[in-house]
């Protein structure tokens, strides 16, 4: 009892709280003259001032004396618009205004007409407020005055528009007039640089090189460390899965001092190019190989791409341009994944919302687009517009396989693939060897998920083990196999897939992933540190081997080891390798055969080599294996292009005695 008369005494708000389930409302003489915080059931009104030496508001119950009497309120509501002005900062005049409100329904149901499409500008709010400089009016003054001459006008509406005329013609007129004046001219300055793009407009721009058209959205004046810049917003159709969509562009034109070339800019409106027309056409014909592109394919490549790699401890990327000839994968998804610090996001193409309303042959045109995901089999996908097309990045995204990079990739330098069809059957192996291969291979793409093991997911993928000293022809085969098949060949050695075992683990997945999505022929090259037999005193390369032995279990694809030590393999991979080819060393009967082939591959006609079959036979007494006869080859034929002449027998001996290889 003691202690519950105590807690009443420090808390007597208890008093106010649940008794046996039941609340018990507040009494002024319960806790004196006092009420609980927060249980009175009013509100007060405070007003601020602000305090300079607080440097804070001050808040009273007082209205204070200095504040003006609210300037809008039911009088001004019932006019048709209101004129807002504000001290000018033109030494000419003294005041200029600063923006209109319209609250007339008749103004606002004929200039939702006269501004359809533009953006913010919303005509169907009770008051919609146009800031000075007056954008729309601006951009729209021919069909905004065109209105008003309309002879079908009613005339409480025509008084409306006159009363808005009245009011903001002195304004916008100079601008009008300067910016006609600059066109005309091609050319302009920078305070009127804005006026010179709609919202809407066909924007031109070069991006890393290559030619880019643009919509404009909205621009606005921005100060930077660099000085003052006009910051434009524009849209472009990119790829993003499953679908087409816009991709938002922030282009900048720097300040600059009186007036220059409209063509000269770093951004401007496609029709201010002198050659529009032909430039239109290039960038349609290359939207149509863009659309073409999208999805994963497998494709040849000569020409630069762009490399944006992330800056180290850094949010920064830097682009790098690199010269790539080449097989390439275009995957935008993988891209995306692999390269978070350079993903594409795009918003959705709307139906019939979205118009350009520009005034060309590809005014007003609709977009629609339907996400791949929901084409049904029967059905074809719609394609672009032409507008759209002439809106469609310059790149596409996707993976250089020989040199393993990920990278931006010109539409206008992507091939289509020539394959060495005969490249199979002029390997320089046992014929069982080939027959075997090629059978193992077709039967796998052909029926690659009729056989599975007992459990889910394994035992759907076929491995190969090729086994031979160096330059016997593994990686040839290995080649050759993918040509055959049509299939991308996606190569790793132990060196790209580390030593550490998370790190391993992960990039073993992500390749064992990326294989399966590209129906790719899989090499791991040289991988002896994964395949070696496991002891007892070396627990992280046993962990390593594990990983590996697991990981390939579970792979669906089509996957080739290369390994020069086939009798330290562990004996765990003999049950998951499906064929265990070893190459043995080069007789003297497949070298002349390897040397025939790389020399008829040198030259034709005039230009071939000079080299007989007598010649041929010398060579292939030497033991050398195929990297050695194509290096030797090689180097033979850059001298005897640096002497101008055919290749002949002595330029291959000079190679040769500085090898220290002797030849009769």
């Amino acid at each position: 009892m003691a202690t519950e008369q105590s807690l009443e005494s420090i808390f007597p708000a208890l008093r106010l709280g649940h008794v046996e389930g039941h609340s018990k409302e507040p009494e002024e003489n319960e806790i004196g003259d006092k009420i609980a915080c927060g249980r009175k059931c009013t509100s007060k009104t405070l007003y601020g001032s602000w305090d300079n030496e607080e440097d804070d508001f001050i808040w009273s119950e007082e209205y204070p004396d200095n504040i003006a009497e609210a300037a809008e309120n039911e009088e001004t509501m019932q006019c048709a618009i209101l004129v807002r002005k504000k001290k000018s900062t033109d030494p000419r005049r003294s005041l200029e205004i600063h923006s209109i409100v319209i609250q007339s329904p008749l103004i606002k149901e004929v200039l939702s007409e006269v501004f359809a499409g533009y953006p913010d500008c919303n005509l169907e709010l009770e008051r919609t407020e146009i800031d000075a400089p007056f954008g729309p009016f601006v951009h729209r003054w021919d069909g905004f005055t065109s209105v008003l001459e309309d002879e079908k006008l009613g005339e409480e509406t025509r008084q409306h528009l006159q009363l808005l005329n009245d009011a903001i013609a002195p304004e916008v007129t100079d601008i009008i007039n300067k910016v006609k004046d600059y066109k005309k001219n091609n050319v302009v300055d920078f305070k009127y640089l804005w006026a010179i793009f709609e919202p809407g407009c066909t924007v031109f721009t070069i991006e890393h090189g290559h030619q880019m058209a643009a919509c404009f959205e909205t621009s606005t004046y921005i100060e930077t460390q660099n000085g003052k810049q006009l910051l434009l917003w524009c849209k472009s159709i990119n790829w993003e899965k499953p679908d087409f969509g816009w991709e938002s562009k922030r282009l900048t034109i720097k300040e600059f001092k009186s007036t220059i070339p409209i063509s000269s800019l770093p951004v401007f409106p496609l029709k201010n190019h002198k050659g529009h027309g032909i430039i239109e056409q290039n960038l349609i014909q290359r939207g149509k190989l863009f659309e073409n592109l999208c999805g994963l394919q497998y494709r040849d490549y000569d020409g630069q791409a762009v490399q944006v790699v992330q800056l180290q401890h850094s949010f920064e990327v830097r682009e790098k341009a690199v010269r790539v000839q080449e097989r390439i994968v275009i995957d935008a998804e993988a891209y995306d994944r692999f390269n978070p610090h350079d993903q594409t996001f795009t918003h959705p193409i709307l139906d019939d919302k979205e118009k350009n309303v520009e005034s060309s042959r590809f005014g007003h045109a609709e977009y629609t687009v339907i996400p791949i995901d929901f084409v049904k089999k029967g059905e074809s996908r719609k394609t672009l517009t032409e507008y759209q097309q002439l809106l469609c990045v310059p790149s596409v995204r996707g993976y250089a396989l020989k040199t393993k990079r990920w990278l931006r990739l010109s539409v206008s330098s992507v091939k289509e693939i020539e394959l060495n069809e005969g490249a199979f059957s002029s390997l320089v192996l046992p014929e069982n060897y080939k027959k075997l291969l090629r059978a193992f291979m077709e039967s796998q793409l052909q029926f690659k998920n009729d056989f599975d093991d007992f459990v889910a997911g394994k035992g759907k993928g076929i491995v190969i083990l090729l086994s031979g000293s160096p330059g016997t022809g593994k990686t040839l085969t290995v080649e050759s196999v993918a040509e055959v098949l049509k299939a991308p060949l996606y190569s790793l050695s132990a060196g790209d897939l580390g030593t550490d075992s998370g790190s391993v683990q992960e990039r073993l997945d992500d390749a064992l992933q990326l294989a399966a999505d590209w129906n790719a022929v899989l090499l791991i090259d040289e991988c002896d540190v994964f395949l070696e037999a496991r002891s007892s005193d070396n627990l992280g390369r046993n962990e390593l081997v594990s990983i590996f032995l697991r990981t390939i279990e579970y792979y669906e694809g089509i996957m080739f080891l290369t390994t020069n030590r086939l009798d330290s393999i562990d004996p765990a991979f003999h049950s998951r390798v499906h064929l265990s080819l070893e190459y043995p060393g080069l007789e003297q009967s497949s070298r002349k055969e390897i040397w025939s082939g790389f020399l008829d591959k040198i030259g034709k006609g005039e230009q071939r080599h000079a080299l007989s079959e007598e010649d041929v036979g010398k060579l292939a007494s030497l033991d050398l294996n195929g990297r050695q006869i194509k290096n030797v080859l090689k180097t033979s034929n850059l001298l005897a292009c640096s002497e101008k002449t055919r290749l002949r027998f002595d330029h291959v001996k000079t190679v040769l005695e500085v090898w220290r290889y002797k030849v009769q």
